[in-house]
C-alpha cells in the first residue's frame, strides 16, 4: 500500500503585493534565495487580484480556438482523450463562440467523446489574450530583477480538462514553471530532478504509485500559484473533477530560438553554427543584468559578433531587433496582435509607460530600430522622433498636437538633414498607440 505524499512548502505573502499582478522585490528576493530552482511551493492567495480569472481565460480559449481554426494560430493546441491525442479535427474539439462559458464547453465536450475524461493544452495563450500578456508582464517585472531574463523565452500555457491525471504522464521540464489555479483544485506530485537516476526511466508514464509516499504534494484552490524548479519530475492528478490553470514557463538557459536562426540561416549563408555560437556567447555575460543599459550593451555585443561572421550589414538591424522584442516582450516570443489602426484626434491626450517604455538602438547613421511590445520597426534616425519616444517614456500625459507640434521639422546633423513632418510624427503615435505603448489619458 503507498504512502500519502508529503506536504509540499507554503509561502503566504499578503503584504508583499505590488499593483494588482505583481510582488515586491523583497518578496522575490526571499524567494529567490529559498525557493529558486530549489524546491516547489504552493504561494497562497498571493496576488491582489487574481491573473485571470476562469472566465477570462476561457475567453482567450476561444480566441486561441477560432485563430487555430483559421489557419491563423503558430502555436500548438493538444486535444486529450483520456492518454490519447487526437490527431485528426481538433478543431471540433476546441471551445467556440457557440459555447457560453467553461461549464457549457465541458458539457458540449464531453458529449462528443461519449462521457470520457478529457484534457485540452493551448500553449503561448498570451498572444491570444493582451490582457492576460499584460498581467503576466506585471507579475514577471520584479521576478527577472532577481532571477535574470530568460536566455530563450517565457510562454503561458492553459490546462484544461477533468483528466485522472496528466495525460502524457510524469514528465520534467527545462524550466521554471508557475501554475495559476483558476477553476477546481489542482495537485500536482513533484519529484526531485535527481530521485529517478537510479531507478528505471519514468518519461511519459503512468505506474508512479510506487514513488507515490516520496512525492512532494502541491495542491491549491483558485488565486493560489504553484512554483516547480527546472527539471523536477511531476505529474498533475485530478482533485475536484474539471480544473483550469494558466501556467507560466520561464525557459531561462541561454539558448538560441529558432527565430534567431532563420535570421542567420539567411544571412550568414553556410556560417550558421558559428554565429550561432558567437551569439551565444555574447548574451550569456548579459544575462542576470536586468536594467535597460545592461540588455542593450548584451544586444550590442551579439550584433557584433553575428555581424564579424556573417558580413551582411543587414544582420546587426536584424538581431537588433530580435533582441529588443525580446526585452519589451518580457520574454514573450509570441504577443498580442497589434489593435486595429485608430486615427488620433488633436485633443486626445496619451500616456506612456515609464516602467515598460519603447526602445530603441541606431542602426547605422541613418535608421533607429525600436521595439514596443515585442513588436519592432524602423524609423528614420531623426531628433524629433527621439524626443517623442523619451517624452513618452517619461510617463506624462502629452496631448497629440502638442507632440506634433513640438517635435516636427528638419534637424542637420553632421551635414544630413532629417526631416519628421507633421504626418510622420502623428503615424508615429498612431502606431505606438496599436502597440499598446500609449493609452488614453484619465
Amino acid at each position: 500500500m503507498s504512502r500519502s505524499p508529503v506536504r509540499a512548502a507554503e509561502l503566504a505573502p499578503e503584504r508583499s503585493r505590488e499593483g494588482e499582478y505583481g510582488l515586491s522585490p523583497d518578496f522575490w528576493t526571499h524567494f529567490h534565495h529559498q525557493y529558486w530552482e530549489t524546491q516547489g511551493v504552493v504561494l497562497r492567495q498571493t496576488l491582489a487580484q487574481p491573473l485571470v480569472t476562469a472566465a477570462e481565460a476561457f475567453e482567450g480559449l476561444v480566441s486561441a480556438g477560432e485563430r487555430y481554426r483559421a489557419g491563423r494560430r503558430a502555436a500548438p493546441i493538444s486535444f486529450c482523450i483520456k492518454h490519447a491525442v487526437v490527431q485528426a479535427d481538433v478543431g471540433l474539439y476546441l471551445p467556440a463562440p457557440t459555447d457560453d462559458s467553461l461549464a457549457a464547453y465541458a458539457e458540449r465536450v464531453t458529449s462528443q467523446i461519449q462521457g470520457q475524461r478529457f484534457g485540452l493544452v493551448a500553449e503561448d495563450v498570451q498572444g491570444d489574450d493582451a490582457r492576460l500578456w499584460l498581467r503576466l508582464r506585471e507579475f514577471v517585472k520584479n521576478l527577472y530583477a532577481v532571477t535574470g531574463w530568460p536566455g530563450e523565452k517565457a510562454k503561458a500555457s492553459v490546462f484544461l480538462g477533468n483528466y485522472r491525471n496528466t495525460p502524457f504522464g510524469v514528465h520534467r521540464d527545462r524550466s521554471a514553471v508557475f501554475t495559476f489555479v483558476l477553476h477546481g483544485r489542482k495537485r500536482i506530485l513533484a519529484w526531485p530532478r535527481a530521485f529517478f537516476k537510479d531507478k528505471e526511466d519514468m518519461t511519459n508514464r503512468l505506474g508512479y504509485e510506487r514513488y507515490r509516499g516520496e512525492a512532494a504534494a502541491l495542491e491549491g484552490e483558485p488565486g493560489d500559484i504553484i512554483y516547480l524548479p527546472t527539471g523536477y519530475w511531476h505529474i498533475g492528478e485530478d482533485a475536484s473533477g474539471l480544473s483550469m490553470t494558466v501556467t507560466l514557463t520561464l525557459f531561462m538557459e541561454p539558448h538560441v530560438s529558432p527565430s534567431l536562426l532563420a535570421i542567420a540561416e539567411r544571412m550568414v549563408q553556410g556560417r550558421v553554427e558559428a554565429a550561432n555560437q558567437a551569439a551565444a556567447d555574447a548574451l550569456r555575460p548579459g544575462q542576470r543584468n536586468s536594467s535597460r543599459a545592461g540588455i542593450a550593451r548584451t544586444v550590442k555585443r551579439a550584433a557584433q559578433a553575428l555581424r564579424s561572421v556573417g558580413g551582411d550589414p543587414t544582420l546587426g538591424r536584424s538581431l537588433t531587433a530580435y533582441w529588443l522584442d525580446h526585452v519589451t516582450g518580457a520574454g514573450f516570443t509570441a504577443v498580442p496582435d497589434p489593435l486595429p489602426p485608430r486615427s488620433l484626434p488633436d485633443d486626445a491626450v496619451l500616456r506612456g509607460d515609464p516602467d515598460h517604455p519603447v526602445m530603441w538602438m541606431a542602426a547605422g547613421a541613418n535608421e533607429l530600430v525600436c521595439s514596443a511590445n515585442g513588436h519592432a520597426f524602423v524609423l528614420a534616425n531623426g531628433v524629433g522622433f527621439v524626443r517623442v519616444l523619451r517624452r513618452i517614456n517619461s510617463g506624462a500625459p502629452c496631448r497629440v498636437k502638442d507632440l506634433v507640434t513640438a517635435h516636427s521639422g528638419t534637424v542637420t546633423r553632421a551635414g544630413v538633414a532629417f526631416v519628421a513632418s507633421r504626418k510622420d510624427i502623428r503615424a508615429l503615435l498612431e502606431k505606438l498607440y496599436s502597440l499598446r505603448a500609449l493609452t488614453d489619458s484619465p
